[in-house]
This record gives C-alpha cells, structure tokens and sequence, in this order.
C-alpha cells in the first residue's frame, strides 16, 4: 500500500526540523573590541615569531581544556623544533592580574 506524501514533505530534506532560533549577542562595546584585538595581535606576534625561527605549531593540543590532577586547564599553544618544546600561555591581563592566572597553571608546568 503506498503513502500519500504531500508536496511539502516530498521536497523537505531529512533531518530539518523546525530551525531553533539563537539568541542575538549585544553588540561589543569599543573596549571590548580593542581587548579581543589586543589579544588577536598578541597572539598573531608569538606564532610569527616561532613559525619565523622554525617551530610548527601543534594545532591539534592548542586550546583544549583538559584534567590534570583533579583540575581543569589549558595549553594556549604548543610550538616544536627538532628535540624542543615550547608551551606557551597568551596572557593580557594587567600586571597585577597576571599572578593569579599563572597561579593556577603552576602545577602543570612543575
């Protein structure tokens, strides 16, 4: 016995349902445009530097969260050359902020 298919159902694709719609995000005030550029330049200057002196980086290990002895972190990025590692972590924060961000990375690098 065949199915009666309306048109609209024959032309749809599998799988699309109804489209969930996404939240907007509120645009970025200016300060907050000049940080991510801040950051995006910081981190362009370190890789250019390393590619330039003959590291690859390691896309696949940089910015993944991982556990290490009950805590969660991360490497920003890992360059290599020959029998040399280097792991870096991006850090723009003031002066005075940069201690406790490296606090929690300490036990990593020990």
């Amino acid at each position: 016995m065949a199915k009666a298919v309306s048109a609209v159902a024959a032309t749809a694709k599998p799988g699309k349902g109804k489209k969930s719609k996404k939240a907007k995000k509120a645009p970025l005030s200016s300060v907050e445009k000049a940080a991510n550029k801040l950051k995006g330049d910081h981190r362009a200057a370190i890789r250019s530097s390393f590619i330039k002196a003959g590291f690859h980086r390691v896309a696949g290990v940089s910015d993944r969260e991982f556990t290490y002895q009950n805590q969660k972190t991360d490497l920003d990025d890992v360059f290599v050359y020959e029998n040399v590692v280097v792991l870096a972590e991006y850090t723009c924060a003031q002066a005075s902020n940069v201690g406790d961000h490296l606090k929690l990375k300490k036990h990593i690098y020990d």
